[in-house]
């Protein structure tokens, strides 16, 4: 499932991606899955999606985000920073997936940060 980030759009809890034809956005570079996931929604909704800007960094996302400088289309598990940014569910059909995988060996002891990281990740798993 896929949702939105933005200041825009406040009075909807949901919409399409086509409704977003005049929106800017901001986005995750090209090191990120979520642009595949831009591209679908592009390509059903019948848009050419209006970039302010791209980065790999999450907290300057949210800045540009909370300045109300474009939305931006992320995955479920990605949480807002600020209390400004609202999240907004995407109604279209066949909305692609995102789906990741994590191993590691048997015998590996887990540091605090990778459970804490296999807590969050069980929490979307499918299974």
């Amino acid at each position: 499932m896929s949702k939105l980030l933005g200041s825009l759009h406040s009075q909807k809890e949901s919409l399409s991606f086509s409704d977003l034809k005049s929106e800017h956005f901001v986005g995750l570079d090209s090191s990120f899955i979520h642009n595949r996931a831009m591209a679908y929604f592009a390509g059903t909704g019948n848009i050419r999606p209006k970039f302010f800007m791209k980065t790999s960094d999450i907290n300057f996302l949210m800045n540009m985000i909370s300045e109300n400088l474009g939305i931006a289309l992320l995955a479920d598990i990605v949480k807002p920073t600020m209390p400004d940014i609202i999240t907004l569910s995407i109604k279209d059909d066949h909305q692609p997936k995102f789906v990741g995988s994590i191993a590691f060996r048997k015998n590996h002891l887990l540091t605090s940060e990778e459970r804490m990281l296999l807590t969050i990740l069980s929490k979307y798993s499918l299974n």
